[in-house]
């Protein structure tokens, strides 16, 4: 399925480790699940509520396609609505993929952790970049509640409102495969991910290591759709992100994060061509690598003695209201 990418096919580049590191032969012998979580951790009833949310949502726009299925009031226009479905589906998760490098390409870009509103967000994205396993320092269900707290929404407002089943059958395609976004996320980055997940690789249905591991390579600038990334050959081929990054500079002045470095910044310019780009390709790499070292260390410390302050804090709270009279 893949096929050559202007990415696979530079000189050796800083590579960063796309999977977790070699495990032990007794961790390969647990879940793979749980390889990285830590076993204190557990799916907090929010993040647990939200993934509910979707799947009752998802349930309810399957029965009302079955439902308008019955309908029909004969077998060939059940066959007919539940393969025109299928169709729709399909369709909804294509644009999931597009619509995630998309998202992906601005959230990386764009914003900065100090950015109002999608700031936290903005460092989750960017800071993972440095930091890859801290996605799977929690569970599968709480990284694809990140986005679930939000995609049930339109799906049990369209649900509710009832529309033609094409309809209805896109929606769950595209929103499923929202949700679904952090966990092929997830499972790209591991080497031992669960069944489920390598066959959902196998079928193309989520993304392959091999594809996302190709966004890890400074400056973190192709295969941004995260879905199941059968975007990102055509997008990178054809330079798309370059165009439209010149594009957005045009229109506002904004350079993206990945213009640190200079050819990326030049050939989507214009300034240089293909083939100048990849033969500086390996030297601007490091450029980019001196720029952007370190960006992260301050607020990523700052951040770990705050979550350090509050275990302590969790933990004074918990032995002081254990603690019998007459203990001290």
């Amino acid at each position: 399925m893949m096929i050559p990418t202007l990415a696979t096919a530079s000189p050796a580049l800083p590579r960063h480790a796309a999977s977790a590191p070699d495990k032990s032969p007794d961790d390969a012998r647990q879940s793979p699940e749980d390889l990285h979580v830590p076993k204190e951790y557990t799916t907090p009833l929010k993040d647990k509520l939200a993934c509910g949310a979707v799947i009752g949502s998802g349930l309810w726009l399957g029965a009302n396609i079955a439902l308008q299925a019955a309908a029909t009031g004969s077998l060939p226009g059940a066959v007919g609505v539940v393969a025109g479905s299928l169709a729709a589906m399909a369709a909804g998760h294509v644009t999931a993929d597009l619509a995630s490098g998309m998202f992906h390409h601005w959230i990386d870009n764009y914003p900065t952790y100090k950015t109002p509103i999608v700031g936290e967000l903005a460092y989750e994205f960017q800071v993972h970049h440095h930091k890859m396993q801290e996605l799977q320092e929690k569970t599968a269900w709480t990284n694809m509640a990140d986005a679930g707290k939000y995609m049930w929404i339109p799906m049990a407002a369209v649900a509710a409102a009832g529309p033609h089943w094409a309809a209805q059958a896109f929606t769950l395609g595209f929103s499923a495969a929202g949700f679904v976004a952090q966990g092929s996320h997830r499972w790209s980055h591991q080497k031992n991910p669960p069944a489920i997940a390598k066959l959902m690789q196998k079928l193309h249905v989520i993304q392959s290591k091999e594809n996302h591991a190709i966004h890890h390579r400074m400056p973190w600038a192709d295969n941004y759709c995260i879905v199941n990334g059968m975007w990102n050959p055509l997008m990178t081929k054809t330079h798309f992100f370059r165009k439209w990054e010149k594009l957005i500079f045009q229109m506002t002045g904004r350079e993206p994060h990945c213009w640190q470095d200079p050819g990326v910044k030049a050939f989507a310019l214009g300034q240089i061509n293909e083939e100048q780009f990849l033969k500086d390709q390996g030297m601007n790499r490091k450029i980019f690598h001196e720029i952007v070292k370190g960006r992260f260390d301050e607020e990523y410390a700052r951040r770990q003695a705050l979550r350090a302050e509050e275990a302590r804090a969790r933990e004074a709270a918990i032995e002081a209201r254990t603690a019998r009279p007459g203990d001290n």
